[in-house]
């Protein structure tokens, strides 16, 4: 995954993640640090591979939440 991927998929998941994230600790400014946090761990590691791997299995399930 490139830096225009990594972009791409940011924008497309940010909202619904925060969404996410909202619903299990109740609090708005929460929910963003951490789907920040979890962000921040996405884009450390898209140069392993290991992202790659993995993507379909978790992102699908976020997907069809939207």
């Amino acid at each position: 995954m490139n830096s225009e991927e990594f972009n791409t998929f940011y924008r497309r998941y940010y909202k619904v993640s925060v969404k996410i994230a909202n619903g299990i600790v109740q609090s708005r400014f929460t929910a963003e640090d951490v789907t920040q946090e979890v962000f921040s761990y996405f884009y450390e590691i898209k140069e392993t591979g290991c992202f790659q791997r993995r993507k379909a299995s978790r992102i699908g399930g976020m997907e069809n939440n939207q």
